[in-house]
């Protein structure tokens, strides 16, 4: 336990880690305040559903556009790059000597992914609170104008991410995608550190096994025709109305997870053979 205190602290206190943090942050406080003055004051009847004025789904911003674009490299920039970091200082060998190789590879993983899960989970918890503390909350108005209680509307939150838990919980179902993403992140960030233990020499390719993998399961998804999207960016638009599927993501979490297991049992053995 404490030498992955130890490696936790290590992996958290990196200029990647403070740069992102505080930029989902104040992306986040930035657009809340501006959400806020621009409903203040107006008619409930033309508010918006405070839940779906977070940044990550106003498909008008620019900034949300682009962190949609580049949410591959944000997921491994934070904590993806312990391990690389490590063995291009040779820090990882007085660490591995000190605790062991498997204690080493353990705490590497869970680190990485503890750290990009707080990082992005921390900022986008806070835009819920700000919205629900300052908004109307049972204003049900989608930005296309349509109500909750409109027949064409109900088809088309059928096509939500969570989307039972939608019809019931707004706020519990923001809660609960934030929580899914940031899970997410974390795990991607743990397998670019996973891939990263085979030898990886050069920074840039640290994040092609993540390219790989989001734009893989795009591609598969969409030419074996599941039904349903596999794109990774109308998921991160969860009031898209592309049709989604809640157990793909999950399978596909408990993949990365596994392969993450995978590769660090690899590598803890290494000392051994």
């Amino acid at each position: 336990m404490r030498s992955f205190i130890y490696q936790l602290r290590r992996t958290a206190d990196t200029l990647t880690v403070r740069f992102v943090f505080y930029g989902f942050l104040f992306l986040v406080i930035i657009h809340s305040l501006g959400v806020i003055s621009r409903f203040w004051g107006m008619d409930a009847v033309s508010m918006i559903e405070p839940m779906k004025l977070r940044i990550m789904y106003d498909e008008t911003n620019q900034i949300t556009i682009r962190l949609i674009q580049f949410f591959p490299f944000l997921a491994v920039i934070p904590a993806g790059f312990s391990y690389f970091d490590d063995s291009k200082n040779r820090t990882d060998i007085i660490i591995r000597t000190r605790s062991g190789n498997s204690a080493y590879v353990r705490d590497s993983l869970l680190s990485s992914f503890v750290v990009s899960f707080f990082t992005y989970w921390i900022p986008f918890m806070l835009e819920i609170g700000i919205l629900s503390v300052a908004m109307d909350i049972g204003i049900s108005r989608d930005p296309s104008g349509l109500s909750y209680y409109q027949s064409g509307m109900q088809s088309y939150i059928g096509n939500y991410f969570f989307a039972d838990l939608y019809k019931t919980h707004p706020i519990l179902h923001a809660m609960a995608e934030v929580s899914v993403w940031a899970a997410i992140v974390g795990a991607l960030a743990s397998f670019a550190v996973a891939v990263s233990f085979f030898g990886i020499k050069i920074r840039a390719l640290v994040f092609l096994p993540v390219l790989m993998v989001v734009y893989a399961v795009g591609f598969v998804g969409d030419y074996l025709g599941t039904g349903f999207t596999t794109n990774y960016m109308w998921y991160l638009l969860g009031y898209d109305g592309h049709e989604k599927n809640d157990l793909f993501i999950f399978v596909l979490l408990a993949a990365l997870i596994v392969s993450c297991v995978i590769c660090g049992i690899i590598n803890a053995r290494r000392d051994r053979l």
